[in-house]
Protein backbone atom coordinates (compact mmCIF):
# COMPACT_ATOMS: atom_id res chain seq x y z
CA UNK A 1 0.00 0.00 0.00
CA UNK A 2 1.39 3.04 -0.61
CA UNK A 3 1.77 6.12 1.69
CA UNK A 4 -1.07 7.97 -0.31
CA UNK A 5 -3.63 5.26 -0.52
CA UNK A 6 -6.80 6.44 1.77
CA UNK A 7 -7.13 4.40 5.25
CA UNK A 8 -10.36 2.37 5.03
CA UNK A 9 -12.43 2.93 7.94
CA UNK A 10 -11.74 5.96 9.37
CA UNK A 11 -15.22 8.19 8.10
CA UNK A 12 -16.91 9.76 10.49
CA UNK A 13 -20.44 9.46 9.90
CA UNK A 14 -22.36 12.23 12.47
CA UNK A 15 -26.09 13.16 12.78
CA UNK A 16 -26.06 17.17 12.81
CA UNK A 17 -29.77 17.56 11.96
CA UNK A 18 -32.84 16.27 12.89
CA UNK A 19 -32.04 13.67 9.56
CA UNK A 20 -28.95 15.21 8.38
CA UNK A 21 -25.98 13.44 8.03
CA UNK A 22 -22.23 14.95 7.22
CA UNK A 23 -18.72 12.89 6.78
CA UNK A 24 -15.78 13.68 8.04
CA UNK A 25 -12.91 11.03 6.35
CA UNK A 26 -9.73 11.46 8.59
CA UNK A 27 -7.09 10.67 5.39
CA UNK A 28 -7.62 14.77 5.41
CA UNK A 29 -5.25 14.66 8.61
CA UNK A 30 -2.56 12.75 7.31
CA UNK A 31 -1.76 15.50 5.00
CA UNK A 32 -0.64 19.05 5.64
CA UNK A 33 -2.93 21.72 6.23
CA UNK A 34 -6.09 19.14 6.49
CA UNK A 35 -6.94 19.58 2.62
CA UNK A 36 -10.70 19.35 1.57
CA UNK A 37 -11.32 15.57 0.29
CA UNK A 38 -11.43 16.37 -3.27
CA UNK A 39 -7.69 17.79 -2.89
CA UNK A 40 -5.94 14.80 -1.44
CA UNK A 41 -4.47 13.45 -4.66
CA UNK A 42 -2.20 16.56 -4.96
CA UNK A 43 -1.45 17.17 -1.03
CA UNK A 44 1.59 16.85 0.69
CA UNK A 45 1.82 13.57 3.02
CA UNK A 46 2.69 14.62 6.45
CA UNK A 47 3.25 10.90 7.71
CA UNK A 48 1.34 10.89 10.87
CA UNK A 49 -1.36 8.05 10.29
CA UNK A 50 -0.74 6.64 13.60
CA UNK A 51 -1.62 9.81 15.52
CA UNK A 52 -4.63 9.93 13.06
CA UNK A 53 -5.59 6.30 13.55
CA UNK A 54 -5.67 7.03 17.48
CA UNK A 55 -7.68 10.23 17.01
CA UNK A 56 -10.66 8.60 15.16
CA UNK A 57 -10.41 5.69 17.30
CA UNK A 58 -10.93 7.70 20.25
CA UNK A 59 -13.52 10.43 19.25
CA UNK A 60 -15.67 7.36 17.52
CA UNK A 61 -15.65 4.88 20.53
CA UNK A 62 -16.50 8.04 23.03
CA UNK A 63 -20.48 7.86 23.71
CA UNK A 64 -19.98 10.84 26.17
CA UNK A 65 -20.33 13.40 23.10
CA UNK A 66 -23.07 13.89 21.01
CA UNK A 67 -22.60 14.09 17.49
CA UNK A 68 -23.11 17.88 17.26
CA UNK A 69 -20.44 18.49 19.68
CA UNK A 70 -17.83 15.73 17.30
CA UNK A 71 -18.54 17.93 14.42
CA UNK A 72 -17.63 20.74 16.00
CA UNK A 73 -14.55 18.85 17.36
CA UNK A 74 -12.91 17.28 14.23
CA UNK A 75 -13.54 20.46 13.02
CA UNK A 76 -12.11 22.81 15.22
CA UNK A 77 -9.32 20.35 15.24
CA UNK A 78 -8.82 20.96 11.89
CA UNK A 79 -7.75 24.57 12.73
CA UNK A 80 -5.48 23.66 15.21
CA UNK A 81 -3.69 20.97 12.60
CA UNK A 82 -3.19 23.42 10.14
CA UNK A 83 -1.67 25.95 12.70
CA UNK A 84 1.10 23.25 13.76
CA UNK A 85 1.55 22.75 10.67
CA UNK A 86 2.58 26.15 10.05
CA UNK A 87 4.62 26.68 12.65
CA UNK A 88 6.41 22.84 11.95
CA UNK A 89 5.00 21.91 15.58
CA UNK A 90 4.39 18.16 16.61
CA UNK A 91 0.50 17.77 17.14
CA UNK A 92 0.79 16.35 20.59
CA UNK A 93 3.83 18.22 22.84
CA UNK A 94 3.07 21.26 25.32
CA UNK A 95 5.14 23.62 23.23
CA UNK A 96 2.37 23.69 20.26
CA UNK A 97 -0.73 23.67 23.04
CA UNK A 98 1.00 27.03 24.35
CA UNK A 99 1.41 28.56 21.28
CA UNK A 100 -1.64 27.59 19.73
CA UNK A 101 -3.15 29.27 23.15
CA UNK A 102 -1.51 32.68 22.62
CA UNK A 103 -2.03 32.56 19.12
CA UNK A 104 -5.69 32.44 19.96
CA UNK A 105 -5.31 35.66 22.44
CA UNK A 106 -3.47 37.46 19.80
CA UNK A 107 -6.03 37.20 17.70
CA UNK A 108 -8.77 38.07 20.22
CA UNK A 109 -6.57 41.41 21.35
CA UNK A 110 -6.45 42.19 17.93
CA UNK A 111 -10.49 41.96 17.41
CA UNK A 112 -9.85 39.34 14.70
CA UNK A 113 -11.60 36.82 16.53
CA UNK A 114 -14.66 37.09 19.46
CA UNK A 115 -13.52 35.94 22.80
CA UNK A 116 -16.38 33.37 22.68
CA UNK A 117 -15.08 31.82 19.76
CA UNK A 118 -11.23 31.48 21.20
CA UNK A 119 -13.01 29.64 24.36
CA UNK A 120 -14.75 27.39 22.24
CA UNK A 121 -11.52 26.49 20.17
CA UNK A 122 -8.99 25.98 22.96
CA UNK A 123 -12.33 23.97 24.67
CA UNK A 124 -12.50 21.48 21.51
CA UNK A 125 -8.66 20.95 21.65
CA UNK A 126 -8.00 20.00 25.14
CA UNK A 127 -11.74 18.12 25.46
CA UNK A 128 -9.99 15.44 22.49
CA UNK A 129 -6.29 15.56 24.81
CA UNK A 130 -8.47 14.72 27.56
CA UNK A 131 -9.81 11.69 25.96
CA UNK A 132 -6.54 10.73 24.10
CA UNK A 133 -5.48 11.05 28.48
CA UNK A 134 -2.58 13.57 27.31
CA UNK A 135 -1.46 16.05 30.39
CA UNK A 136 -3.65 18.59 29.51
CA UNK A 137 -3.36 20.60 32.75
CA UNK A 138 0.50 21.07 32.67
CA UNK A 139 0.46 21.99 28.38
CA UNK A 140 -2.44 24.03 28.72
CA UNK A 141 -2.47 27.10 30.76
CA UNK A 142 -4.31 26.83 34.12
CA UNK A 143 -5.52 30.49 34.26
CA UNK A 144 -8.52 31.65 32.69
CA UNK A 145 -7.76 32.84 29.62
CA UNK A 146 -10.77 33.66 27.99
CA UNK A 147 -13.61 35.38 30.04
CA UNK A 148 -16.85 34.12 28.87
CA UNK A 149 -19.02 37.13 28.10
CA UNK A 150 -22.76 36.05 28.44
CA UNK A 151 -25.10 37.28 25.36
CA UNK A 152 -28.78 36.50 27.18
CA UNK A 153 -31.18 36.42 24.37
CA UNK A 154 -33.64 39.31 24.41
CA UNK A 155 -37.41 38.30 24.18
CA UNK A 156 -39.56 40.33 21.80
CA UNK A 157 -41.67 43.40 23.49
CA UNK A 158 -45.37 43.42 22.75
CA UNK A 159 -45.10 45.15 19.53
CA UNK A 160 -42.67 43.57 18.06
CA UNK A 161 -44.40 40.33 18.46
CA UNK A 162 -47.90 41.78 17.25
CA UNK A 163 -45.95 42.66 14.16
CA UNK A 164 -44.00 38.68 13.66
CA UNK A 165 -48.08 37.20 14.37
CA UNK A 166 -49.72 39.55 11.77
CA UNK A 167 -47.46 38.44 9.13
CA UNK A 168 -46.97 35.19 10.07
CA UNK A 169 -50.41 33.75 10.82
CA UNK A 170 -52.30 35.29 7.68
CA UNK A 171 -49.25 33.98 5.48
CA UNK A 172 -49.82 30.22 7.04
CA UNK A 173 -53.10 30.42 6.65
CA UNK A 174 -52.87 31.76 3.11
CA UNK A 175 -50.72 29.03 2.34
CA UNK A 176 -52.34 26.03 4.16
CA UNK A 177 -55.78 27.17 2.13
CA UNK A 178 -54.27 27.09 -1.37
CA UNK A 179 -52.08 24.11 -1.02
CA UNK A 180 -54.81 21.91 0.61
CA UNK A 181 -56.96 22.93 -2.71
CA UNK A 182 -54.54 21.12 -4.69
CA UNK A 183 -51.47 19.20 -2.38
CA UNK A 184 -50.20 17.29 -5.78
CA UNK A 185 -49.28 20.27 -7.44
CA UNK A 186 -47.18 21.73 -4.68
CA UNK A 187 -45.63 18.44 -3.58
CA UNK A 188 -44.28 17.86 -7.23
CA UNK A 189 -43.25 21.28 -7.56
CA UNK A 190 -39.21 21.91 -9.01
CA UNK A 191 -37.64 24.06 -6.81
CA UNK A 192 -37.97 27.50 -8.34
CA UNK A 193 -41.30 27.06 -9.78
CA UNK A 194 -44.32 29.45 -8.54
CA UNK A 195 -47.17 27.23 -7.57
CA UNK A 196 -49.03 29.79 -4.93
CA UNK A 197 -49.54 33.73 -4.37
CA UNK A 198 -50.14 35.66 -0.93
CA UNK A 199 -51.58 39.23 -0.31
CA UNK A 200 -50.37 40.96 2.67
CA UNK A 201 -49.88 44.77 3.38
CA UNK A 202 -50.80 45.71 -0.36
CA UNK A 203 -48.12 43.21 -1.77
CA UNK A 204 -49.31 40.43 -4.54
CA UNK A 205 -45.91 37.85 -4.02
CA UNK A 206 -45.89 34.23 -6.15
CA UNK A 207 -44.35 31.69 -3.72
CA UNK A 208 -42.06 28.99 -5.05
CA UNK A 209 -41.41 25.92 -2.30
CA UNK A 210 -44.51 26.96 -0.94
CA UNK A 211 -45.06 23.65 1.29
CA UNK A 212 -41.28 24.08 2.68
CA UNK A 213 -42.14 28.04 3.72
CA UNK A 214 -45.94 26.84 5.12
CA UNK A 215 -44.28 24.30 7.45
CA UNK A 216 -41.61 27.36 8.24
CA UNK A 217 -44.48 29.76 9.10
CA UNK A 218 -45.82 27.15 11.28
CA UNK A 219 -42.53 26.16 13.00
CA UNK A 220 -42.41 29.69 14.13
CA UNK A 221 -45.95 29.84 14.99
CA UNK A 222 -45.28 26.86 17.28
CA UNK A 223 -42.19 28.45 18.88
CA UNK A 224 -44.91 31.16 19.98
CA UNK A 225 -47.26 28.57 20.98
CA UNK A 226 -44.86 26.33 22.96
CA UNK A 227 -41.57 28.45 24.06
CA UNK A 228 -40.03 25.23 22.42
CA UNK A 229 -35.93 25.39 21.66
CA UNK A 230 -35.22 25.17 17.93
CA UNK A 231 -34.44 21.27 17.93
CA UNK A 232 -36.93 20.20 20.27
CA UNK A 233 -39.38 21.90 18.30
CA UNK A 234 -38.19 20.15 14.84
CA UNK A 235 -37.70 16.84 16.53
CA UNK A 236 -41.93 17.27 17.25
CA UNK A 237 -43.77 14.53 16.07
CA UNK A 238 -47.46 14.31 14.34
CA UNK A 239 -49.77 14.44 17.97
CA UNK A 240 -53.39 12.87 18.65
CA UNK A 241 -55.80 14.28 16.71
CA UNK A 242 -58.49 12.10 18.97
CA UNK A 243 -57.18 14.32 21.86
CA UNK A 244 -56.95 17.42 20.08
CA UNK A 245 -60.63 16.83 19.24
CA UNK A 246 -61.60 16.15 23.29
CA UNK A 247 -60.11 19.92 24.12
CA UNK A 248 -57.30 18.04 25.88
CA UNK A 249 -53.91 19.82 26.18
CA UNK A 250 -51.68 18.59 24.02
CA UNK A 251 -48.21 17.83 24.78
CA UNK A 252 -45.49 15.70 24.15
CA UNK A 253 -41.28 14.57 25.31
CA UNK A 254 -38.82 15.27 23.08
CA UNK A 255 -35.25 14.09 24.13
CA UNK A 256 -33.04 17.12 24.97
CA UNK A 257 -29.65 15.54 23.35
CA UNK A 258 -27.50 18.41 24.98
CA UNK A 259 -28.93 17.95 28.04
CA UNK A 260 -29.16 14.37 27.99
CA UNK A 261 -33.17 14.49 28.99
CA UNK A 262 -36.38 14.27 28.05
CA UNK A 263 -38.29 17.45 28.11
CA UNK A 264 -41.68 18.07 27.61
CA UNK A 265 -43.26 20.68 24.32
CA UNK A 266 -47.06 22.13 25.70
CA UNK A 267 -49.36 23.75 23.59
CA UNK A 268 -50.91 26.83 25.22
CA UNK A 269 -50.80 31.16 24.43
CA UNK A 270 -47.11 32.65 24.62
CA UNK A 271 -47.98 34.07 28.28
CA UNK A 272 -50.65 31.72 29.50
CA UNK A 273 -51.00 27.97 29.82
CA UNK A 274 -54.69 27.74 28.87
CA UNK A 275 -55.07 27.30 25.00
CA UNK A 276 -57.06 29.63 23.28
CA UNK A 277 -58.83 28.76 19.68
CA UNK A 278 -56.98 30.56 17.45
CA UNK A 279 -54.49 27.93 18.60
CA UNK A 280 -55.95 24.99 18.06
CA UNK A 281 -57.47 25.91 14.58
CA UNK A 282 -53.60 26.76 13.58
CA UNK A 283 -52.47 23.33 15.18
CA UNK A 284 -55.59 21.73 13.33
CA UNK A 285 -54.52 22.77 10.31
CA UNK A 286 -50.29 22.08 10.87
CA UNK A 287 -51.18 18.44 11.22
CA UNK A 288 -53.74 18.23 8.49
CA UNK A 289 -51.10 19.34 6.18
CA UNK A 290 -48.45 17.32 7.74
CA UNK A 291 -50.60 13.94 7.31
CA UNK A 292 -51.11 15.26 3.35
CA UNK A 293 -47.80 15.80 2.72
CA UNK A 294 -46.71 12.59 4.36
CA UNK A 295 -49.20 10.09 6.15
CA UNK A 296 -46.09 7.40 6.40
CA UNK A 297 -43.49 9.87 8.51
CA UNK A 298 -44.35 10.50 12.09
CA UNK A 299 -43.01 13.84 12.09
CA UNK A 300 -44.64 17.04 12.11
CA UNK A 301 -42.48 19.69 9.79
CA UNK A 302 -41.41 18.98 6.38
CA UNK A 303 -39.22 19.93 3.57
CA UNK A 304 -40.80 19.37 0.48
CA UNK A 305 -39.18 19.42 -3.52
CA UNK A 306 -40.17 17.29 -6.72
CA UNK A 307 -42.21 15.26 -4.39
CA UNK A 308 -39.41 14.05 -2.48
CA UNK A 309 -40.23 14.73 1.84
CA UNK A 310 -37.72 15.62 4.32
CA UNK A 311 -37.98 16.99 8.07
CA UNK A 312 -37.32 20.65 8.55
CA UNK A 313 -33.45 21.66 8.82
CA UNK A 314 -32.22 24.65 10.23
CA UNK A 315 -31.08 25.89 6.84
CA UNK A 316 -34.82 25.75 5.93
CA UNK A 317 -35.67 28.15 8.27
CA UNK A 318 -33.23 30.89 7.65
CA UNK A 319 -34.22 30.50 3.98
CA UNK A 320 -37.93 31.34 5.20
CA UNK A 321 -36.61 34.08 7.61
CA UNK A 322 -34.72 35.60 4.46
CA UNK A 323 -37.95 35.59 2.26
CA UNK A 324 -39.69 37.12 5.25
CA UNK A 325 -36.94 40.00 5.78
CA UNK A 326 -37.07 40.46 1.67
CA UNK A 327 -40.75 40.23 1.06
CA UNK A 328 -42.18 42.24 3.86
CA UNK A 329 -39.28 43.56 5.80
CA UNK A 330 -40.25 43.77 9.25
CA UNK A 331 -38.82 46.08 11.94
CA UNK A 332 -37.75 45.96 15.62
CA UNK A 333 -37.94 48.90 18.18
CA UNK A 334 -34.52 49.96 17.04
CA UNK A 335 -35.55 50.14 13.25
CA UNK A 336 -33.04 46.86 12.46
CA UNK A 337 -34.63 43.23 10.42
CA UNK A 338 -36.87 42.11 13.04
CA UNK A 339 -36.57 37.89 12.99
CA UNK A 340 -38.61 34.99 14.08
CA UNK A 341 -36.26 32.87 16.52
CA UNK A 342 -37.70 30.47 18.63
CA UNK A 343 -35.31 31.18 21.36
CA UNK A 344 -36.70 35.00 21.56
CA UNK A 345 -40.24 33.57 21.44
CA UNK A 346 -39.26 31.66 24.32
CA UNK A 347 -37.47 34.38 26.09
CA UNK A 348 -40.44 36.89 25.91
CA UNK A 349 -43.19 34.19 26.66
CA UNK A 350 -41.21 32.77 29.81
CA UNK A 351 -40.53 36.08 31.15
CA UNK A 352 -43.99 37.62 30.74
CA UNK A 353 -45.61 34.74 32.47
CA UNK A 354 -42.54 34.56 35.47
CA UNK A 355 -43.80 38.29 35.42
CA UNK A 356 -47.60 37.55 35.95
CA UNK A 357 -47.08 34.98 38.14
CA UNK A 358 -44.15 35.01 40.20
CA UNK A 359 -43.80 31.29 39.57
CA UNK A 360 -40.29 30.63 38.97
CA UNK A 361 -39.99 26.70 39.48
CA UNK A 362 -43.63 26.92 37.32
CA UNK A 363 -41.74 28.91 34.22
CA UNK A 364 -38.94 26.45 34.68
CA UNK A 365 -41.11 23.60 34.26
CA UNK A 366 -42.76 24.95 31.19
CA UNK A 367 -39.45 25.71 30.03
CA UNK A 368 -37.78 22.36 30.32
CA UNK A 369 -35.23 24.09 32.65
CA UNK A 370 -33.85 23.93 36.10
CA UNK A 371 -34.65 27.10 38.14
CA UNK A 372 -31.27 28.35 38.11
CA UNK A 373 -30.96 27.54 34.69
CA UNK A 374 -34.11 29.57 34.54
CA UNK A 375 -32.46 32.94 36.21
CA UNK A 376 -29.18 33.14 34.20
CA UNK A 377 -31.34 33.06 31.08
CA UNK A 378 -33.94 34.81 31.11
CA UNK A 379 -33.26 38.47 29.86
CA UNK A 380 -35.41 41.70 30.75
CA UNK A 381 -37.42 42.17 28.28
CA UNK A 382 -38.57 45.24 26.49
CA UNK A 383 -41.95 46.52 26.64
CA UNK A 384 -44.39 48.88 25.53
Amino acid sequence: MSERAPIEGIVMKLKVGIAKYQYFDFNRYRYFNVPIKSALAKAHFANRDEIVIRWFRVLNNSHDQSDNTKHGYVNDVAKYVRFADLHKLQLESKETASRWEQNLIEKVRLGAMHVNTARKLNSSIKCLFKLLDLPVKKWFSSRGLFRSEVNPTEGYSDKELKTLLRLLHPLFRQLHRQIMEAPEVHINAQPREHTAIVNLQGKKIEVAGALTKCFGLGYFLMSYYTWGNMTTLLKMKKFNEENLSKGLVYSQSVFKSRANKYVTISIGDNNTQHIPKHALLFIEKLLQLSRVVNSNDDHLFFQVSRGKTAPVEPSHLRSVTNWLLECFNPLDERNQPLRPLAKRFRASGSARYLDITGDTVGTAFLMGNTPPNLKSSLYQRQSD
